[in-house]
């Protein structure tokens, strides 16, 4: 096996068709999405360090056998192999991950990391209790939902109207930073489309609410992430028509299922979700790891 920085967004391609091989072998939810590894890696606050937080490892051929990639700011390392090679049999790559995981961590002087896995996904829980993780709890919800059927355009309420998602237009109290630099480093990363960057704007001035959906070609899914809206233009429906508005453009695009991810606590947010049309196929769990 080879294991190697990120380079390049060919590579980053790469990593998403692995990732959709693996989703394909088990459950949607048991791998991540694009709109994961964007999120994590272009997000400025994240101070996401390519020649450190990422590894990929490939085969002779340069297929991708294995990702590993550290979020520093919150102590989270995410470990992601074929659901077979999770095995105890195929331990040598495994092994070789959760060593790089220590190594890391062991960098900033951390004594604790926390992973995630999806419930049920008894391969990973394997392989994470063989290397000293503990579950913890901390369940976050995964939820999909068909394109075939999808509610009506939304008509928004007076002085309110959707706004072109350019990458010059920032999305301030929605991706969690008001911070203008903060939101182009993701609107400038690979694979984002300006055509799935919803956003609303009250009097043509002020962007009140807004999504971001990541299409990943190569599962022919969309990952919504971020959805929100600014707190002083809350209930008023405004990130229920973001979404929707998000929905119609990925039936066009003939994109089959749209998904995310939130915290099972977030109860607006699950509800908002589930009257969409969105079901629960999953929760994942947080797994700790001493560093001794």
């Amino acid at each position: 096996m080879t294991r190697r920085r990120f380079p390049d967004s060919k590579t980053l391609a790469s990593i998403c068709r692995f990732l959709a091989r693996c989703r394909a072998a088990t459950h949607e939810a048991c791998y991540f999405q694009l709109g994961d590894l964007i999120w994590r890696m272009a997000y400025a606050p994240n101070k996401f360090d390519l020649d450190h937080d990422l590894r990929v490892w490939t085969d002779k051929r340069g297929a991708v056998v294995g990702v590993a990639h550290y979020l520093a700011r919150e102590r989270n390392p995410e470990l992601f192999l074929m659901p077979a090679w999770y095995a105890e049999s195929d331990q040598a790559l495994g092994d070789e991950m959760a060593s790089w995981v220590r190594d890391r961590a062991l960098r900033d002087g951390v004594k604790e990391v926390e992973t995630s896995c999806v419930k049920g996904f008894a391969e990973k829980e394997a392989f994470l209790e063989r290397h000293g993780f503990h579950c913890f709890g901390d369940p976050y919800v995964f939820m999909e939902r068909s394109i075939k059927r999808i509610p009506d355009l939304p008509t928004l309420p007076v002085d309110y109207e959707f706004s072109p998602g350019d990458p010059d237009t920032p999305l301030p109290g929605i991706t969690r930073s008001t911070d203008f630099d903060s939101f182009s480093s993701v609107a400038t990363a690979p694979f984002y489309r300006p055509d799935l960057a919803i956003r609303v704007a009250y009097q043509a001035r002020e962007i009140a609410a807004g999504c971001i959906c990541w299409l990943d070609e190569a599962g022919s899914v969309a990952e919504f992430e971020p959805v929100g809206s600014v707190e002083a233009h809350r209930r008023k429906g405004l990130a229920s028509a973001v979404i929707v508005r998000a929905l119609h453009r990925l039936r066009e695009l003939g994109v089959s299922k749209a998904v995310v991810r939130t915290d099972d606590s977030n109860l607006p947010a699950v509800a908002l979700y589930e009257r969409l049309g969105f079901k629960t196929t999953a929760r994942e769990l947080g797994w700790s790891l001493t560093i001794e």
